[in-house]
């Protein structure tokens, strides 16, 4: 009889650790005597049977793949897939992909992604069904902005969050060197979690607190989080205030705060919104430009001493964290030991209780994932992770709740 045929694709763009999930799939499917494909390019490789075969690949160079951050198999963010489901139309791709599966007589793929790739999985399953092929997907979770339903959180997630944290210490000790008002940009589409992990800068225990003077409070002084609402006039007030007291403004903004607080001209311009909030907003994009906007306002109305930047994909390539490396290879082979029980779903991890940080792995029907984020859309923070205003603009973004969560995930 010949083996099972199992196909692994990696979805969406990179993460620190997508290559440790992959490896921790593929090994364990092979450990099971299923035979090992890959994807080249995720939903492109899948209409066009452009695939590798994993079963040369030796444990080590696996183990040794698993190491590296981006995709080694390619991201599929450059090709479109058809889910409008419209099966009359002769040209349409996702019939391509999944007649392509049967013709490779592929019954199991293991998909790698976010809450999109998540959906287009069930259209895929939609699609098989439409040709009468059966096929059982798993999804494995992978995003750096950690805006997934029914997860704690998501491998890359922490690897991301150590870097926002990293950087923003260093942007802090330049700041509090050159004074003036720094803004910083990070990923994390319309969740907060990944700027928010800037606060985690303030832990140092470097010099900063006994200079006083000038250089004033450890920064960020303040996070801006699409889970709380600001005006561009708020803003610059904010940055007023750290000027007046510290003589210096460290600003951390998550990128969704751009399309919130720019009038409905500049969105279009910046984020290729066709209409304002209603479209889908590409944050990425608009970013830099974000950016240098935040910086033209600030040197107008607060000081000319203004810096800029976005962090942008840089957090989707910084080395590894090693817990969220262990947690990425463990989901994965986690994933891979639900192939054969015939039933669609998504691995997820669960915080245990107790004083000691760890996860165990759930496997939750991938329709419960979908329909979770179609009614809530993506995952926001919860309530108990933002502070509660005192009056002050100083920290007045994560509490304690959040810190206590983020920073087991960046060891």
């Amino acid at each position: 009889m010949a083996p099972i045929k199992v196909l692994v694709a990696q979805c969406g763009g990179s993460s620190p650790v997508l290559n440790q999930t992959l490896a921790g799939a593929v090994l364990e499917a092979k450990k099971q005597g299923l035979k090992v494909f890959g994807a080249r390019e995720g939903f492109r490789g899948m209409v066009e049977r452009d695939f590798v075969d994993f079963h040369p690949i030796s444990e080590s160079n696996l183990f040794a793949i698993a190491k590296t951050q981006g995709a080694i198999l390619g991201g599929s963010n450059n090709f479109h897939i058809d889910v409008t489901g419209d099966y009359s139309q002769r040209d349409n791709n996702m019939l391509s992909l999944v007649s392509s599966l049967k013709k490779e007589d592929i019954h199991i793929l293991i998909l790698f992604g976010g809450d999109s790739s998540a959906g287009i999985g069930m259209e895929i399953l939609n699609a098989a069904k439409h040709i009468r092929h059966e096929l059982t997907i798993i999804h494995a979770p992978k995003t750096i902005d950690n805006d997934l339903w029914l997860t704690d959180h998501t491998p890359g997630y922490g690897s991301a969050a150590k870097f926002v944290a990293n950087a923003s210490a260093g942007m802090d000790a330049d700041n509090s060197t050159c004074l003036g008002v720094m803004i910083n940009i990070t990923m994390g589409r319309g969740s907060g979690f990944l700027a928010a992990a800037a606060a985690l800068a303030r832990n140092r225990t470097d010099i900063l607190p006994m200079i006083g003077g000038a250089a004033g409070h450890i920064g960020p002084h303040k996070i801006y989080l699409p889970e709380k609402e600001y005006t561009l006039d708020s803003i610059m007030k904010d940055a007023e205030f750290f000027m007046k007291e510290f003589g210096r403004a460290h600003l951390v903004f998550s990128e969704a705060i751009g399309p919130k607080v720019v009038d409905p001209e500049t969105c279009v311009r910046f984020y290729k919104a066709e209409q304002h909030l209603k479209d889908e907003i590409n944050f990425t994009h608009g970013s830099h430009m974000f950016a240098e906007y935040l910086k033209d306002m600030m040197i107008q109305a607060v000081t000319k001493n203004v810096r800029a930047n976005a962090f942008n994909y840089a957090c989707r390539a910084t080395p590894q964290a090693k817990v969220d490396a262990q947690e990425a290879f463990g989901i994965g082979k986690f994933a891979a030991q639900h192939c054969q029980d015939g039933k669609s779903g998504s691995a997820i991890m669960v915080r245990n209780p107790g004083s000691l940080y760890s996860v165990h792995y759930k496997f939750v029907d991938l329709e419960l994932l979908v329909s979770e984020h179609k009614a809530k859309g993506a995952r926001k923070m919860p309530i108990e992770f933002l502070s509660t205003s005192n009056g002050s603009p100083l920290y007045d973004d994560v509490s304690p709740a959040f810190l206590k969560y983020v920073l087991p995930l960046t060891k």
